[in-house]
Parts: structure tokens; sequence; C-alpha cells
């Protein structure tokens, strides 16, 4: 796979999941509601900029961005979530899973990314934050 067609897919993920994280956001029940709501508002407005970022980045290299919530979908291997209600258990491990596929799909970016070192750098900046958020949740259910 290309470097643009790399972006392409991470656009397509970022965008299907940040609107994955205001389901979660607003539909977490329980004693660990408000660190789990906190938390996934933080990752929608990183995600926010991140779908932003990539799309911008696409442009940069002479390349068209995805535009629209139909194309996102289909080529998104992020998948919705149909129900409307979570424990915080529920919430933290599909956000584990989802950032992990983020922290794969960022590494293959930054490896693909050999000649271009400006999406190297980008991909590598979200490597190391997806790391530390990864760590972080996965310490919430041990």
């Amino acid at each position: 796979m290309s470097v643009i067609e790399k972006l392409k897919q991470l656009q397509a993920d970022s965008q299907v999941f940040y609107f994955k994280l205001h389901n979660l956001h607003w539909n977490v029940k329980g004693m660990m509601f408000e660190p789990i709501h906190l938390k996934t508002e933080a990752l929608y407005n990183e995600f926010a900029v991140i779908f932003d970022d990539i799309a911008e980045r696409q442009l940069q290299l002479r390349s068209e961005p995805i535009v629209t919530m139909q194309e996102a979908l289909k080529v998104s291997q992020i998948k919705e979530i149909e129900k409307s209600s979570f424990n915080a258990s529920e919430v933290v491990q599909t956000l584990i899973t989802d950032l992990d596929h983020f922290y794969t799909a960022f590494k293959q970016l930054s490896e693909a990314s050999d000649n271009d070192s400006t999406t190297a750098a980008y991909a590598d900046d979200k490597i190391a934050w997806l790391e530390k958020e990864l760590w972080m949740l996965r310490s919430m259910m041990e």
C-alpha cells in the first residue's frame, strides 16, 4: 500500500472513530462515568485534529482526501457501534482495540514513508502518543 493509500485509510479510520468516540462519550454509564467521559472527549478532540492533519497532508502530496462520510465508512477499518449504553470496561476495551489499530497503522505509515520525512515524522509523533495512551488504558484494565 502506498503512502497516499495509507493516509486515506487513516483518514477514514479517524473520521469514523471520531463519531464512535462521541457515542462512547455520551452513553457510558456507572461509577466511572466522569473519567471515561473526560477521556473520550480528549480523544475525540485529538482525532478531530488527526483526520484534518491527514487530509491536509494528502493535499500537500497532491492527492485528494476523502470528503464524504459515505466514502469514509466504506474505506474505514474502524467499525461503528450500534448500541448506545456502555459500562466503563466496555469503553476502555473498545478504546484499547481501536487505538491499537491506529498504532499499527501509524507504524506502517512510518515504515512506508522512508522518502517522505514529513509524513514519517508525523506518524512517529502519533506512535509515541498512542504508546502512552495504550499504556494508560491497559493499566485501567488490570
